[in-house]
């Protein structure tokens, strides 16, 4: 649990963990789209035998978040299945 800090496509980018339970996860996500800055939960998983991380957005544009965690950091891509090419992303935890 915790908050991590980065950015998405070069924007702001804040994920806020606020459950963990094994290797799900829950939490708020709030990055800027347009003109405005959107907060949205998220559900997710985080492997501890691969580092890999799938965060998914609740509501809204339905993004996925995927990537690796190392270390303090994760970074990957993100965007919608099939909808537009993915962007890229990272954050390191505060």
């Amino acid at each position: 649990m915790g908050s991590w800090s980065g950015s998405a496509n070069d924007k702001p980018l804040t994920i806020r963990v606020v459950a963990q339970e094994g290797e799900t996860l829950s939490g708020k996500l709030t990055f800027t789209q347009g003109d405005g800055e959107r907060v949205s939960d998220f559900t997710g998983t985080v492997s501890a035998e691969s580092n890999r991380v799938v965060l998914v957005e609740q509501g809204g544009l339905g993004l996925t978040f995927s990537g690796v965690v190392r270390g303090t950091g994760m970074m990957g891509t993100y965007g919608r299945a099939g909808k537009e090419p993915a962007l890229s992303w990272s954050a390191r935890k505060q």
